[in-house]
C-alpha cells in the first residue's frame, strides 16, 4: 500500500509539471530526529491551492502518531517512523477528488522496506540528524540521499550505476561521503529505491 501511495504521489507531481511549476515547487521527504518523518508537498498553483483541508492529528502512543495540515501553500505531514503511509494516504484521500490515476498500477514494497530499514537503525542517537532525504528537483527529477554512516552498510562495496534508456527514463546512483546518493527521472524513483534495497539486502 505504501508504494502504491508513493506511485500515486509521483503521478500527481508529474501532472503538475508544465516546464515552469517544477522549477520552484516540489516534494520533500526527510527524517525527523525524534525519530519520525516530515513530508512537505508544495500545492501552490495547483488545483489544491484553495481546497479546504481539515487538520488531522493522530496521537496513539509516543511512537505511533501523525499530524497533517495545510499552511502557507504546503501540505505538511509529520509522523512516527512507521506512520509515513498514513500521511501519504491522508494527502491522497484529500487530493484524489481532483486528480485520479490508473488504479491498476501495482508496485513492489521497496519504499516500505526503506521505512522499516530506517526504523531498525533508530537507537536514540543515529536518527538525530537528517539521514534520509527524498525530494524533487528542477526539470521534474528526483534526488535521494540516504546516509549510511554508522550502519552495517558503511563499509559495504557499491559499484556506481548510471542507466539512461531515454531522455525521460534514467537514473544514477553511487556511494559518496558516507551516503547513498541517487538522481532519476520522474517515474524512476521506485527503481532507484529498489537499487538501494537490493544492494543493502545482498
Amino acid at each position: 500500500m505504501l508504494d502504491d501511495n508513493l506511485r500515486w504521489l509521483i503521478e500527481w507531481y508529474n501532472a503538475q509539471c508544465d516546464g515552469i511549476w517544477e522549477n520552484t515547487h516540489g516534494i520533500e521527504v526527510i527524517n525527523l530526529g525524534n525519530p519520525g518523518w516530515t513530508i512537505r508537498i508544495d500545492i501552490e498553483k495547483t488545483d489544491l491551492q484553495h481546497k479546504k483541508f481539515q487538520e488531522n492529528n493522530i496521537d496513539r502512543t509516543e511512537t505511533d502518531w501523525a499530524f497533517c495540515c495545510v499552511k502557507e501553500g504546503y501540505f505538511e505531514g509529520n509522523c512516527g517512523t512507521l506512520n509515513i503511509s498514513e500521511v501519504f494516504q491522508t494527502f491522497r484521500n484529500w487530493a484524489e477528488s481532483t486528480f485520479e490515476i490508473d488504479k491498476g498500477l501495482k508496485l513492489d514494497d521497496n519504499f516500505l522496506w526503506l521505512v522499516n530499514w530506517f526504523d531498525s537503525q533508530c537507537d536514540g542517537y543515529w536518527e538525530g540528524s537528517f539521514r534520509i532525504q527524498i525530494k524533487t528537483n528542477e526539470n521534474s527529477n528526483w534526488s535521494v540521499i540516504i546516509k549510511i554512516e554508522e550502519t552495517e552498510l558503511e563499509d559495504k562495496y557499491f559499484e556506481d550505476i548510471s542507466i539512461k534508456r531515454t531522455e525521460t527514463d534514467w537514473f544514477n546512483c553511487k556511494i559518496e561521503n558516507g551516503s547513498f546518493r541517487g538522481t532519476c527521472s520522474t517515474f524512476n524513483l521506485i527503481e532507484l529505491l529498489k537499487m538501494f534495497s537490493t544492494w543493502a539486502k545482498s
